[in-house]
């Protein structure tokens, strides 16, 4: 990948917005969480990659359940997915 140098100026609460093509490279979409490191005077950014999916959906949110001392992750929207699948097996 080729390095390209692009100035961004800081507004007034300290924000600037990541450009898209860098984005893009970097396959960072909207509502991606990123991490930050510092290196001496550097800032790295890096796409976030949690650990804790959903077990059903396989993705991550706000809202997950952690069970098991966070070794099973599961979403609102998995645990009813899987309350339906259990109810037309085991009628309650």
């Amino acid at each position: 990948m080729r390095s390209k140098s692009i100035i961004k100026t800081l507004d007034s609460a300290g924000c600037m917005g990541i450009p898209g093509n860098p984005r893009k490279s970097a396959k960072i979409d909207k509502g991606d969480a990123l991490k930050n490191f510092i290196d001496s005077e550097k800032i790295i950014l890096a796409k976030y990659k949690s650990n804790s999916k959903c077990i059903v959906t396989g993705e991550t949110s706000e809202n997950d359940f952690k069970l098991r001392s966070g070794g099973i992750v599961i979403s609102t929207e998995g645990a009813r997915d899987l309350l339906c699948k259990i109810n037309n097996v085991i009628p309650f």
